[in-house]
């Protein structure tokens, strides 16, 4: 007889847990996420991690470049014949190159690898934000104004 009252316990328990699941999943269908783009995960910690010696698209003009020596340039040396290579050089560290692996992890750095490809290689532009005044407010860029303008002209 005891059997009962732990099924029926057994039951409202189980029907709590519905319930507070499904307020729980509506509430977080309602707040939008923005999850940064592979490009720009691999952009931004490019930026972080690697442009002080490889430069800003890879060309190995970095500001540490010289004090290192030199650095060799990206520029068609990524490859997907070279990708897996590429990874383990950036992951384990080769030569005056140091290990990241303990900072970047390996998803990480197939994106950096894959976003200074094809930022070396001219297959992308990097995206540069606009300079903002004192007040935080953006800048109007005048070229892309003129450019919005010579379109309109053009469609007229």
């Amino acid at each position: 007889m005891q059997l009962r009252p732990l099924a029926r316990a057994a039951a409202v328990s189980a029907a709590l847990a519905t319930a507070t699941l499904a307020i729980a999943a509506d509430s977080n269908s309602t707040v939008p996420t923005k999850r940064p783009t592979d490009q720009e995960t691999g952009q931004t910690v490019w930026a972080q991690s690697c442009s002080s010696c490889h430069g800003p698209k890879g060309l190995g003009d970095g500001p540490l470049a010289a004090a290192l020596g030199g650095v060799k340039t990206l520029k068609g040396a990524i490859t997907p014949a070279t990708l897996d290579a590429m990874t383990g050089v950036v992951r384990n560290g080769k030569d005056k190159m140091p290990a990241y692996s303990e900072t970047i992890d390996a998803g990480d750095t197939r994106r950096i690898l894959e976003w200074i490809r094809d930022i070396s290689d001219g297959r992308i532009q990097p995206k540069i934000a606009k300079p903002k005044d004192e007040s935080g407010i953006k800048k109007p860029d005048p070229e892309a104004a003129r450019e919005v303008a010579a379109e309109a002209a053009d469609q007229e």
